[in-house]
């Protein structure tokens, strides 16, 4: 009878200690949204929507036409000390705020009007109020716990834990990107990117694959949850296409349509779009091309590091 009283007030103490640790890194997850201000229009729980079809829906950027040919978007690397990533010029890690048990971190463009950001939280029945499943995890992060207006719109199930659930508020409109990981003791840990822009007319059809291919690039590297791959759902190449057969390993994902090529005389990156940037007539046969001094050259498949 001893050991089983000590053993059950043992399993109490434990329990108090991990409601602690969480709720705690809760505090600190709202502290560190900086950039995820979202103020809107309506609350939902993410629970109560229906999963999409991973085929259904059109991806929210709209894709201009092939005839305006604008050139690929040069890109490079930029980091924080625990994150990392890849975007246009400009583009910086303004906010970290690592935990023991959850972990947050705020991208910014140069002229602050798109958005990425990476955080972990944890949710199940040892949780506070608004953190019991994932869906209402998720829902709480997004709202500030509630207290922040927020309109979700379509949601779509991309694997069999990863979810892309695009929201929008009076300032913002972006898309968050997680993976519901079981935490045996503990219920879930939820690893979640997010990506957007402000709410200006045109902004996010204009910008929002940019904040997308960010916040995909986006690795930290947290102690308590490694960065985790892409699921090859996002990333699987389309049989239809201008250029198939050439791209083998170039990143390419149907859900963005952005892909890195890069210069191979002096190994600068790009992304690029097979419906604006391809090019059958360019002066070295059909491809993708890119300013060089005073003339175009062909740029070729792949990240160069």
């Amino acid at each position: 009878m001893k050991n089983e009283s000590g053993s059950a007030g043992s399993v109490t103490v434990f329990k108090v200690a991990a409601f602690l640790i969480i709720f705690l890194g809760l505090i600190a997850i709202w502290h560190g949204r900086s950039i995820r201000d979202v103020r809107p229009a309506e609350i939902s729980d993410v629970d109560a929507q229906a999963a999409e079809p991973a085929e259904g829906g059109s991806p929210p950027p709209q894709r201009r036409s092939r005839d305006a040919r604008p050139a690929p978007v040069k890109v490079q690397p930029f980091r924080g000390q625990y994150c990392a990533s890849i975007g246009p010029p400009g583009w910086a890690v303004i906010a970290e705020n690592p935990q023991r048990e959850a972990f947050g971190a705020d991208l910014a463009s140069g002229d602050g009007q798109v958005f990425a950001g990476y955080t972990i939280f944890s949710s199940g029945p040892m949780a506070p109020n608004g953190f019991e499943t994932p869906g209402r995890a998720v829902a709480s992060v997004l709202t500030g716990f509630g207290t922040i207006p927020v309109k979700f719109l379509s949601r779509r199930q991309v694997g069999s834990n990863v979810f892309l659930q695009e929201y929008q508020s009076a300032t913002n409109h972006g898309v968050a990107f997680y993976q519901v990981i079981p935490a045996p003791g503990v219920g879930y840990m939820i690893v979640m990117r997010m990506a957007g822009t402000g709410n200006a007319p045109g902004l996010w059809e204009k910008r929002a694959s940019e904040a997308f291919a960010v916040a995909r690039s986006l690795r930290c590297q947290v102690p308590s949850v490694p960065a985790a791959a892409d699921p090859p759902e996002l990333n699987a190449k389309k049989k239809s296409g201008a250029n198939d057969g050439e791209e083998t390993d170039t990143l390419y994902n149907t859900w963005l349509e952005r892909e890195y090529y890069h210069n191979p005389q002096n190994g600068e990156n790009y992304w690029v779009s097979p419906s604006e940037n391809y090019s059958n007539t360019g002066p070295d046969g059909p491809g993708y091309y890119a300013t060089f001094g005073n003339s175009l050259i062909k740029l070729d498949p792949g990240y160069s590091q």
